[in-house]
């Protein structure tokens, strides 16, 4: 991997983004270019677990079946709803 200079951050970002207050200090803190890579690395170790990836999978099937019988019990009552208030925005 080719060397990366750490003092460089990931986005230049204006004063207009930073939201910059009476102080001048930004809103938040960019992390360096080292620490992206730090925290990509983990959380790609992370990702590729396979107990976590299988638990994962697990959760988000129970969730996806748990809103599809929230959908069926309640499809009349939401489709009532709305028709009554036709101009929401």
């Amino acid at each position: 991997m080719p060397a990366v200079r750490q003092d460089i951050s990931l986005v230049p970002l204006t004063e207009r983004f930073l939201r910059l207050g009476s102080d001048k200090k930004p809103a938040y803190t960019i992390p360096t270019i080292k620490e992206y890579f730090v925290d990509l690395e983990y959380v790609l170790g992370v990702i590729s677990d396979g107990p976590t990836k299988s638990l994962a999978y697990r959760r988000l099937r129970y969730l996806a079946s748990k809103f599809d019988m929230y959908y069926l019990l309640n499809e009349y009552k939401e489709v009532s709803d709305m028709k009554v208030n036709i101009s929401r925005p």
